[in-house]
């Protein structure tokens, strides 16, 4: 029994390791290149290239030493994983030192992205990609390779599911790189204990006859093996993207999307194993086109999905409920094409075994199922999705193979197939605001799904982004994957307000840069201030289209103006190469349970900012408030005193504004005063009641003070790079619909800020006109009123008075 057990179990680990692995060198090396989509996909591309090198070398070198050298192989994967936050930490600042100053989008910076890929994933990519083929030719079982490929499959499955939901959140990304490496040593010694002697020849099975070896030959192999990589990872893209849309974004849904995938190719996979010995290569076409029709099949399917979300709503409220129904609308999707597909490259392996191919041939074939999957994958996200959408892109890949499989079927499978493949193309387009209405963040209706898509773009790095008119109010909204971004309506203000913010405190006017443009309302507000130059980071270049088309009225087409500078590129990213120093930072992204939203909020980052800002210069950073801990609220800001130390919160329109400086943050109310006059008409000073800059003093929550004692109540962490705090933290709060932004801000009356500690309020009118713009913005307009009747001869105070006189409440 150890004779056999010992190898399974070795290769099973060998899997977990291998996916682990994967997701974490992944996750890290955002850090270094960035979230954009043309740097995640040059790391994988990167990636597979080592895996299809890895496969066609080692598995033509290592044809002596038995388990030996499969061994050698995991440890020094295990070597590997352990040096990956040394190499990333070395890497990041290698990065910035080289190509600092470089543009995120230049041709430059890609092709320097690409070599650095290659150095940083080549080696444990390339030990990865020789393991099945030295593996089988050690026990001399090339036979049986499709056995020991699903083997590494299962383990796969089993990392994917437990990197998200256990280890990254547990352990943090060094940590899951120590466990990967303990399956890759465990996966070593269990080799090496198996007792399996070094295979002298051939597996006995390959010299039972053969009976397609006259059937199909070599060259024919290595298309199927071409093409099952090809089908298989464009697919892959094209269901993650469409499952992002549908199921959620958060880091969990992304792993739950990988691991029913991977559990699809399993099921396949075992198929084909059980009977490697019959299969025919019309066997593998048939898979094929079932495979075709299965994709057609679920065409109908994906924009009735959101709608099941709101049935499920009232009867799963846990986190842990909600992650099960995501997963089971995921397996109706995906599951049954996937397992169709998964069986295509294991039956090749197993006509590689009829046809008595060596391990460098296994090797071969892998190699070119790798090349086959990064050519697929490249062409769906980055052709595909933004060219013809993904509806089109699946029913592309059904109708390819379609016409794969037709020289291989008899008479009426081309005729189905050749069905298949024309009616894909008449299934009715999807309801896109259905498709794209949110429904899964938390389980109820948006009502964005019956609202007119005026704006509907994909593509891999931006998802699926859409601009939908609401029917009552006629406000046109923003949105990502069916998240609210923003809109033309009042929640312009407070986006306005986040850029305004900044200017309550004393700072220099050189240079300022906002990270995420949305709507463009922050960036507008930002590019009316007297800076000398404003640069600002968008992440998706879809996003920028629709605020050109669509959010005109409130970005004041800022987009297309001389005073802003913008980059499509991710903001840490350009902040790491950037060689300016700013005198604002004004960050304006996604929830942070978005994936990848959290690396603005971690103290690498926040010292990455406060090596870029001026002397005196300020962060002002959005934080949601809704569906948001008290504690995790307690984790950012505490995240955010390790970089710069002097914070304080401000509530306004509902949404949560935090301000940092290196140095204490002085309210200068003469300052703010005069520069209020001077940017009365911009856009600097828009939806600012009389568009006076100090009603905004009263949106002040918490002062230093304050975010000290919630720190020191909550014993907050700090969230990390490595521990990944917020980003498995947050996603969790989205199950629970007490966390209101009304009772978190209950919860913090007790710190709430006393008087703001001005400067320059010397003289009566000045104190009169900070006191009726103090009681403005915290609504208290009976109050205005009278204070400002108290002060009548008082010049300052003429624009509230007006502003105070239209709304019926203080007669001029």
């Amino acid at each position: 029994m150890r004779r056999d057990l010992f190898p399974r179990l070795a290769f099973v680990c060998s899997g977990v390791a291998g996916l682990v692995f994967e997701v974490a060198l992944q996750r890290s090396l955002t850090r270094v290149f960035g979230v954009s989509a043309f740097a995640t996909s040059t790391v994988l591309a990167a990636y597979m290239a080592g895996l299809a090198l890895g496969a066609w070398w080692l598995g033509r070198a290592l044809t002596r030493g038995g388990l030996k050298w499969y061994a050698a192989l995991e440890v020094g994967i295990a070597a590997c994983a352990l040096a990956v936050p040394t190499v990333v930490e070395w890497a990041t600042g290698a990065v910035s030192q080289v190509l600092a100053g470089a543009d995120p989008g230049s041709g430059r910076l890609l092709v320097a992205r690409a070599v650095w890929c290659l150095v940083l994933t080549g080696l444990p990519a390339v030990l990865m990609g020789g393991t099945l083929p030295v593996f089988v030719r050690a026990l001399g079982e090339e036979a049986r390779a499709p056995r020991w490929y699903t083997l590494n499959l299962l383990g796969a499955v089993l990392g994917a599911a437990a990197a998200p939901y256990l280890l990254l959140p547990s352990l943090g990304l060094s940590g899951t790189l120590q466990a990967g490496a303990f399956a890759n040593l465990l996966a070593a010694g269990l080799a090496l204990g198996s007792g399996r002697a070094p295979a002298a020849g051939l597996s006995p099975a390959l010299d039972a006859p053969a009976p397609v070896a006259a059937a199909v030959g070599r060259r024919a192999l290595t298309v199927f093996a071409l093409l099952s990589g090809f089908t298989v990872l464009g697919l892959e893209v094209v269901w993650t993207h469409l499952l992002a849309v549908v199921i959620g974004t958060s880091s969990y849904a992304f792993g739950l999307m990988l691991a029913v995938f991977l559990v699809g190719l399993v099921v396949g996979s075992v198929w084909a194993s059980k009977r490697s010995a019959s299969l025919r290569v019309g066997t593998l076409a048939g898979a094929q086109g079932l495979a075709a029709l299965a994709v057609v099949l679920s065409v109908p399917l994906w924009d009735q999905v959101p709608n099941w979300f709101v049935l499920a709503g009232p009867a799963v409220s846990s986190f842990w409920g909600r992650e099960l129904v995501r997963a089971l609308f995921a397996v109706e999707l995906v599951l049954v094409p996937a397992a169709l597909l998964g069986a295509v490259f294991p039956g090749v392996l197993a006509l590689a075994g009829q046809l008595r191919l060596s391990a460098a041939g296994l090797g071969r074939l892998v190699a070119w199922n790798t090349v086959g999957g990064v050519l697929g994958s490249l062409l769906a996200g980055f052709v595909l999705l933004p060219a013809v959408g993904s509806q089109r892109a699946l029913v592309g890949f059904s109708s390819l193979l379609c016409v794969a499989s037709l020289p291989w079927a008899r008479w009426r499978g081309r005729a189905l197939a050749v069905a298949v493949a024309l009616g894909a193309w008449v299934i009715p387009a999807w309801h896109l605001g259905r498709l794209a209405s949110g429904h899964n963040v938390y389980f109820n209706a948006t009502g964005f799904g019956s609202a007119p898509v005026l704006f509907a773009s994909e593509s891999v790095g931006s998802g699926f982004t859409t601009v939908v008119s609401q029917v009552q109010t006629g406000r046109k909204i923003l949105l990502t994957n069916g998240k609210f971004q923003g809109s033309d309506g009042a929640e312009a203000d407070a986006q306005r307000a986040f850029a305004q913010a900044p200017m309550l405190v004393t700072h220099g006017y050189r240079r300022a840069l906002n990270i995420g443009v949305g709507t463009g309302s922050s960036l507008a507000a930002l590019a009316g201030q007297p800076f000398e130059q404003v640069d600002a980071a968008e992440l998706s270049a879809d996003m920028l289209r629709a605020a050109r088309l669509h959010f005109g009225q409130v970005n004041h087409q800022v987009l297309d103006s001389t005073r802003a500078n913008v980059t499509v590129a991710d903001g840490r990213n350009l902040l790491q190469l950037s060689p300016h120093r700013y005198d604002v930072v004004c960050i304006e992204v996604s929830s942070i349970w978005f994936s990848g939203a959290a690396d603005l909020y971690s103290r690498e980052f926040y010292h990455l900012v406060s090596q870029r800002l001026s002397p005196g210069g300020v962060l002002q950073q959005w934080v949601q408030l809704h569906h948001l801990t008290r504690h995790d609220l307690a984790v950012i800001l505490q995240t955010l005193r390790q970089a710069l130390p002097h914070v304080a919160l401000l509530v306004h329109g509902g949404q949560g504004i935090v301000l940092a400086s290196a140095q204490p943050l002085t309210y200068d109310v003469a300052a703010i005063d005069a520069l209020s006059q001077r940017l009365h008409s911009t856009a600097a000073t828009e939806g600012l009641p009389a568009r006076d800059l100090l009603t905004l003093l009263a949106s002040r929550v918490l002062d230093e003070q304050g975010v000290a004692r919630l720190v020191e109540e909550e014993h907050a962490e700090v969230s990390t790079d490595d521990n990944l705090r917020l980003e498995y933290s947050t996603p969790r709060a989205n199950a629970r619909p007490e966390l209101t932004t009304e009772a978190l801000l209950r919860s913090l009356e007790p710190l709430r800020a006393g008087p703001v500690p001005v400067v320059g309020a010397d003289d009566a009118d000045t104190r009169a006109h900070l006191e009726v713009a103090l009681a403005v913005g915290a609504g208290r307009l009976d109050d205005a009123r009278a204070l400002a009747a108290a002060a009548p001869e008082s010049e300052q105070l003429a624009p509230l008075r007006e502003w105070l006189a239209l709304r019926q409440l203080v007669r001029p």
